[in-house]
């Protein structure tokens, strides 16, 4: 017996930066890689796409720190397998999503935006090195909703150094206020290969980290979220 496909996953590996905690598979975005990538990327779609998918994820690293040309290229390559898509999701970043991309993301019918957030507090977002501010967030949800984008998820994270139970209430209030339909919450796990790990850098103890699931669990659930997987509020 053999089981459709219905799925399809495309990861792009690049980043512009390279967060202090992670762990995926990623390396430092330069032209010349990625348009090998993409090259080499449209010979295995041909080899082993079929049909139509019912989802398309596309993640990485972060898709939109290609350019629009790469993108367009790789959203033209997957356009034969995404005619009867109903979830069709890219991963971006704020300070990477511009407004010629989220129209590009329309032109092929992407219909969910999956944006790392992480945290409304500035301070702790570039001790992971991240480089965009919450305020950059927020314009890029405006934007997104401006031109019809409603189906947003967005990451956050907690149990990260520096952050204690205040903040991660400050960040859920935060997030609250823009009435986003997904929440994806994940608790910092430090690997060894990672910068945190490099630098001996942890997470908080475990009697924290549950007290922290436990308010985020409650804040959400109390407005009007589903917790329908362990990491997961829609």
């Amino acid at each position: 017996m053999t089981t459709e496909i219905k799925h399809l996953y495309i990861h792009v590996p690049f980043c512009n930066t390279i967060c202090f905690y992670c762990d995926f598979c990623h390396r430092i975005y330069d032209k010349k890689t990625a348009v090998h990538w993409l090259q080499r990327l449209k010979r295995e779609i041909q080899e082993n796409c079929e049909g139509s998918y019912e989802t398309v994820y596309i993640g990485g690293g972060t898709p939109t720190c290609l350019s629009i040309d790469e993108l367009q290229k790789l959203l033209e390559m997957l356009k034969p397998y995404t005619g009867k898509t109903k979830e069709y999701t890219i991963e971006v970043n704020p300070e990477s999503l511009s407004e010629e991309k989220i129209l590009l993301f329309q032109k092929y019918g992407i219909n969910r935006i999956s944006m790392g957030v992480q945290s409304s507090d500035n301070t702790i977002l570039k001790s992971l090195n991240r480089h965009h501010t919450y305020e950059d967030a927020v314009e890029k949800i405006t934007l997104l909703r401006k031109h019809g984008l409603n189906n947003i998820s967005i990451d956050l994270m907690y149990s990260l150094p520096g952050q204690d139970l205040a903040q991660l209430k400050r960040t859920l209030n935060d997030v609250l206020k823009l009435d986003i339909p997904h929440i994806s919450l994940y608790s910092l796990t430090v690997e060894e290969n990672t910068v945190f790990g490099k630098r001996g850098i942890f997470a908080l103890d475990e009697e924290t980290e549950a007290d922290m699931y436990e308010l985020i669990c409650d804040t959400l659930k109390e407005n009007g979220y589903l917790h329908y997987e362990i990491s997961n509020f829609c």
